[in-house]
């Protein structure tokens, strides 16, 4: 019987004797070999993408939520606040939009932050197609395509209200800050009969694009691809790239407990033990794309260690 690999074993074995070597080891496995395909990527990552610091501490629902219930998360004194807008349907009447949710609009929104122009615009190419090759997409029709998928996370993002708010001590009394960050605040949509003619376009809020020029945070890009069929994993990679390097050294790390983690998270579980059996089981395909995060799994919740930056700051710098 063949010995489980730990992510750490397999980043040293990839590292010691090739890729080439530990592929024939898998003997055909095809759930072995994606975890070496990943691992071997974030091994030779030299492409970053780029976020705002808020969604490595707070995240988006998982899946569609209550469109008509403002949706909040929380991560100590910070919270994010997402209410569904509005929008005009093809024969002139308002209709919900609701509010953004699961993997695609993560995707919208990583690409949006790294390509965006000192004027706020973030051209998405000549065609959706084009766009969708961009973010590492298909282009798929049908009701269940990808063409479907981005269309309705984008309105879903462009009429979102999104607000941040962080709750301060201040000696004996409480000071409150509420700002207003909703990301996309325009687009030009494609005319399906013209779109190898017109280009589509995001615009992005100049508040949110000084927030996030200001403090950038780097992530894989080879990382984010591999984990894009998540959301549960993107927001564990974005949370840990954040956090861990942020740590200060200590040999009994930090322990992060399941009840403070699943109310920053997406995701809606009725049952904690539900949410911790979720994290745990996505941790190590985190952890093949994140070589370095030093992050275990136990009882009371995930115990994390200052573990060095995901990507290598020199790299990341030029790249931005």
């Amino acid at each position: 019987m063949r010995r489980r690999q730990t992510p750490m074993d397999l980043h040293q074995q990839l590292e010691a004797v090739g890729v080439d070597a530990i592929r024939q080891q898998a003997s055909g496995d095809r759930r072995v070999l994606a975890r070496i395909e990943a691992a071997s990527a974030a091994l030779g990552e030299s492409s970053a993408l780029w976020t705002h610091p808020a969604w490595c501490m707070v995240g988006l629902p998982h899946r569609r939520p209550d469109d008509e219930k403002p949706w909040v998360r929380r991560n100590g004194g910070f919270h994010l606040l997402v209410a569904g807008g509005h929008i005009l349907d093809e024969e002139g009447h308002p209709r919900a939009a609701g509010i953004p949710y699961g993997a695609t609009a993560r995707i919208i929104l990583l690409d949006a932050q790294t390509h965006v122009r000192d004027d706020g615009v973030v051209p998405l190419g000549r065609s959706m197609s084009a766009w969708l090759r961009r973010m590492g997409m298909a282009a798929t029709g049908g009701e269940r395509g990808t063409i479907t998928a981005v269309k309705e996370q984008l309105l879903r993002l462009s009429r979102a209200r999104i607000s941040l708010h962080w709750d301060l001590q201040e000696g004996s009394g409480r000071r409150r800050t509420i700002i207003d960050q909703t990301p996309i605040d325009g687009l030009t949509l494609w005319n399906d009969g013209l779109s190898d003619r017109w280009d589509g376009a995001l615009h992005l809020h100049p508040a949110y694009v000084a927030a996030l020029k200001r403090r950038p945070v780097p992530l894989s890009a080879a990382a984010v691809q591999r984990l894009a069929g998540s959301a549960m994993a993107l927001d564990l990679y974005l949370w840990l790239v954040y956090r861990l390097y942020k740590l200060r050294p200590c040999e009994s790390g930090l322990v992060v407990h399941w009840a403070d983690l699943a109310e920053q998270m997406g995701a809606s579980y009725s049952r904690l033990d539900h949410f911790a059996a979720q994290v745990s089981a996505m941790l190590p395909a985190v952890r093949d794309v994140y070589p370095n995060a030093r992050v275990v799994a136990m009882a009371a919740g995930v115990q994390l260690f200052s573990s060095p930056p995901a990507m290598p700051r020199k790299l990341s710098t030029q790249n931005r």
